[in-house]
Formats: C-alpha cells, structure tokens, sequence
C-alpha cells in the first residue's frame, strides 16, 4: 500500500481500500451499478480528495465507472469539481486531462462517437471529435462530422447549432 504513504487522511485510506477491494469485484464479474453510500461518505469527509483523485481516476475510467464511484457525490471542493468537469486534471498514468482519458475510454468501448461527444465538446476538441465521426463510415456520421467542421462563432452557424439543440430536445434525443 504505497498510496497509504502519501499523506492521506484517515477517510481517504478507508475510501482508497474500499475502491480496491469494489474494483477487485468488479474485474471478477461482480458489477455495483454504484458505490456503497458508506464508501462514498469517507471520500466526502476526506481532506486530501486532491491527493487521491488521481489514485481513483486511470486511464480506463470510462463515464459509467466514473458515475458508479459517485464523484459528482463525495467531490466537494469547488475547484476541484471544476478543475475535474473541465478536466484540467492531469491523469498521473498517461500524463493526459482525465475527461481525455474518460472520452477516450467512451469511445474505445463502442466505438461510437456519440458516446462521447459530451466529452470532446466539452473539452473545445470540435475537430477530434469530427474527425472520430469521420473514421466511422455512414451517412448519419458524415452529416454529424460536416456540421461539426462549420464555424459556430458566426451567427449562421450559431443558429443553426440552436434549431439542431431544440429539434433534439423536441424528440427528447438529448445526445448528438
């Protein structure tokens, strides 16, 4: 337990175990559509989230994993929910953002790039994600990746972006 050595409050490391022992079960078939609320308790009572996001938080965290880790629960420290969803966050694995990481681990699931069009977007990628729309050959995707290589900054495109938005909200097809 190296981690242990790295400063971590007494919650962290109940939390860090917890998270070993869940991801264990997990790689063994046994699949928690969330954390335990006890689990999630001792990373929000933890002080050093910071030190443990990035134990928490690899490479392969796709979004459904994020999600079951309960990190929009337990992540109470605004700056790091900011610096997490605006994924200035550095992954210590692969030296990337971790929202990178999640999309990448999105997309590599399916290989759909809807899956993780939030992501990119998010992240101001407009053309990695075009480009992803690009590699998956179909008509759908082609109309998606030429609409996404538009520039929105003009008020033709900002336009046409908000009839898009509500014609999808209107279907409730709240994705791309």
């Amino acid at each position: 337990m190296k981690e242990m050595q790295k400063g971590y409050d007494e919650q962290a490391q109940r939390f860090i175990i917890s998270h070993k022992l869940l991801s264990f079960g997990r790689r063994r078939g046994q699949i928690l559509p969330q954390y335990p609320s006890g689990v999630m308790a001792w990373a929000m009572h933890s002080e050093s989230q910071d030190l443990f996001l990035d134990t928490v938080i690899t490479q392969h965290t796709d979004w459904a994993t994020a999600r079951s880790i309960g990190v929009g629960y337990w992540l109470r420290n605004s700056n790091l929910v900011v610096l997490f969803f605006i994924s200035i966050l550095y992954c210590v694995t692969c030296q990337t953002k971790v929202a990178t990481c999640i999309a990448n681990a999105q997309f590599l699931k399916n290989r759909n790039p809807s899956d993780c069009a939030l992501f990119y977007i998010a992240l101001k990628k407009k053309s990695t994600l075009a480009g992803l729309f690009k590699t998956i050959k179909s008509p759908k995707n082609e109309k998606i990746e030429a609409f996404l290589l538009n520039d929105f900054e003009t008020q033709r495109w900002k336009t046409a972006a908000h009839k898009n938005a509500f014609a999808l909200m209107k279907t409730q097809n709240y994705g791309l």
